[in-house]
Order: C-alpha cells, then structure tokens, then sequence
C-alpha cells in the first residue's frame, strides 16, 4: 500500500509565535504588547483619580471607560473603515482627556501609536502619529517647556522602538513562512518518494508477473509440443521395431536428436527465450512439414486468395495457434487427420484449423494452450472463435495490416 506521509497539523504556525497574533497590518502583535496598549489606559486612568485635580469622578470614569472600549474596538475589528474610525475616536478622546486633566493623563496618548504603527502603509502610519505628536503638544501647551520637550521625546522614542519592532515582526514572519513552506515541501517531496517507490515495486512485479507468464506461454509452445510428438515417435518406434528394426531405431535415434533439441530448447528459456536463429522459425510451410513427417498423421493444407506478405507478429500468431490446435487435438481428441485453410481476404486473414478427432460437448473451461491462442489474437485485435458441429474446428481472424511496399 502507499504510504501518504502527511502535513502534521501540530506544527508551530507563524501566527502562534510569542502566542501573539497577526494584525491587518501583517505585523505579529505578541501578547504583551497587546496588553500594554489597555495598560497605557487603564494605569494613567487609575493614576490620575490620586494625581489630578478631578472635579467629577463619574464623568472622568466614564471616559476611562469609553476609551477602554475604543481601543477594545480597534484591537477585536478587522475591517479597516471600522477600525479607522476606532483609531481616531481612541486618539479624539484621549486628546480630549489630556487637555482635560493634564498631568500623568498624557500617556493615554502613547497606547494609540500601537495602533498607528501596525498599519500597512506608511501614510496611514505616519499621518495619525503626526497627528498624536501634534494632540500631544497641543494638550501640553500649558505645562513647562521641558515637561514638554519630554513628552516629545518619548514620544519618538515610542514610536521608533515600535517601528523596529514591525521590521522584526515582519523578518520573523518571511522567516517563519518559508520555513514552513521548506517544510510542506519536505513533506510532499516525501510523499512523493514514497508514492514513486510503491509505483516502482507495482511496475517490477507486474513485470515479473508478466515474464513468467510468457515463459510459461514459450515452454508450452515449445517444449509442450516437443514432448507429446516425442512420446507419439516413441510409441511409433515400439510397434515397428519387432517387424522392422532398422526402422524402429531410426524412429529412437530421431528421438534423441528431439531430446537434444528439447534440452536445448530449454536452456534457451532459461536464458530469457532468446528467439532461434532460423530464417523463418515461424513459418506455416514448416510446420506442416514437420507434422507431415510424423507418422499416422494425415494434412490437407489449401489456401484462398491471394497470399500477400504478413508482419512477423502475425505469422507468430497463425504459427502458434495452428501448432497449439493439432497438439490439442492429438493428445485430446485422438485426431490423425487435420485440415488447414487460410483464407486471404481483403481486410483480414482467416486461419481455419479442423480435425476428425472427438468433438468436446463444451469449451467452456479453457487451458493454458487455448487461454494462450485468445491472449494473442486479442494482440493484434483478432478473434479466435470454435466451431462443435461433426468436426471441431479453431477459426483464427486476424485483421490485414498493409505493409509499406504494398501497393
């Protein structure tokens, strides 16, 4: 089976760094620092109920409060005109309380710049922390020149340290995004490997699968034939040689010589079936040469049409299949006399191979022999079909593939 090697889910994510988060900025907001920006409220808030001169506690809470759900705003929304609008009550309100009450209250106006800075563009950056330097010095206007000068400098302190930390958080970010995207591709390359070496070992046993299928096609088609022609000479040969020994031991030298070209055969299977080095190994003339020699066996081979040249692939075929139908009909029908007829039509050829031997009811379970005749019509787009009237006949129809020379 393959092995899918997956993306773990349980990898760190870049957003889960410092168990912060992204802003519509593509800035990561650590958690700390999101809490500064309620602490830079709240505390001067809470500070300023000891420290200021407050005339209405309520009315100074619920600014407080209104601020706090400013910034609340800001911090939980995601769309940008929401948020711009939250920004710019936040910074409208805490300029409002500055001016108000003065004193430790000027810090409320360093918690919108965390906003400010997370920004995507520098213009939506530098014009609301203009702004908030100007509210600053506007709220500031009464108080002495170096509690103002102060104010201006931490200011740009503020910001400059939170404008570093943005090009941090984005180096972190680009980093960690294509380290994870390093490893997603680790993973699918893995996967794929894994995918590739199942596919490879499927090919190899297909082939293998394969292999051995035509040597056992070969050994049948070779050796098969071989042995049950060798055991009709040997049967020849005892009934001869008590009236005719001469002529008996021609028949057993004959069997030795087809022993030895069996063995042979043999070695060359094992050898991956390399191919004889006949001219024509595969040619019909031949065969029924050699099936004429044996004795008890009666031929008629005839033609129709005109013989026109075949592809040696389809030569095999005929070859193989008229071989394949005499051996059967021999070894189980008890045949002695056959006829062959090929017929040279227009658009295909047609082998027809029948036999005076028992006729089988049915054929409807098939042999390696007769599996193996199917398999290579199939081949080369032919049909094999078996006719069960008073002689059994095999019928082989391979379609005409005009070589280049015909004309």
């Amino acid at each position: 089976m393959t092995k899918v090697t997956k993306f773990p889910m349980d990898l760190p994510a870049t957003a889960s760094i410092m168990e912060g988060k992204l802003n519509s900025g593509g800035m990561l907001v650590p958690a700390p620092l999101r809490a500064t920006r309620y602490l830079l409220v709240i505390v001067p808030a809470v500070s300023g109920l000891f420290l200021s001169d407050i005339r209405s506690y309520s009315l100074y809470t619920l600014y407080a409060l209104a601020l706090v759900w400013l910034v609340q705003i800001g911090d939980k929304l995601r769309g940008r005109p929401v948020r711009a609008i939250a920004l710019g009550g936040e910074i409208g309100l805490a300029f409002w309380i500055c001016w108000t009450y003065g004193g430790i209250a000027h810090a409320m106006l360093f918690s919108p710049l965390l906003a400010v800075v997370e920004a995507r563009s520098r213009f939506a950056a530098f014009a609301p922390a203009a702004v908030l330097l100007a509210a600053v010095n506007v709220s500031a206007s009464s108080a002495t020149p170096s509690v103002r000068l102060a104010l201006n400098l931490a200011l740009v302190a503020w910001a400059a340290a939170l404008y570093a930390l943005r090009a941090a958080s984005s180096g972190m970010i680009r980093a960690e995004s294509y380290n994870d995207a390093l490893r997603r591709k680790h993973y699918e390359l893995e996967e794929a490997r894994n995918r590739l070496a199942d596919y490879a070992a499927k090919v190899e046993h297909l082939a293998q699968v394969e292999e051995r299928n035509r040597i056992a096609r070969d050994i049948h088609d070779e050796l098969g034939h071989k042995l049950v022609r060798l055991k009709m000479m040997m049967d020849a040969a005892c009934a001869v040689i008590p009236g005719q020994p001469d002529k008996g031991f021609e028949l057993v030298r004959q069997v030795r010589d087809q022993l030895t070209d069996s063995m042979d055969i043999l070695r060359s299977t094992v050898r991956n079936m390399k191919p004889r080095e006949a001219e024509h190994p595969y040619s019909l003339a031949a065969l029924i040469e050699d099936l004429g020699k044996q004795n008890g066996i009666r031929l008629d081979f005839a033609t129709e049409g005109m013989p026109y040249p075949l592809y040696p692939s389809e030569e095999i075929v005929l070859y193989r299949n008229a071989q394949e139908a005499v051996t059967n009909a021999i070894r189980h029908g008890g045949a002695d006399a056959f006829r062959i007829r090929i017929s040279y039509g227009e658009r295909q050829v047609v082998m027809t191979v029948s036999n005076n031997g028992a006729v089988p009811e049915s054929i409807a379970r098939r042999g390696l022999g007769l599996s193996g005749m199917e398999e290579r019509v199939a081949l080369l787009g032919g049909s094999l079909a078996f006719e069960l009237g008073p002689e059994f006949a095999v019928t082989t129809a391979i379609p005409r593939h005009r070589k280049p020379d015909e004309r």
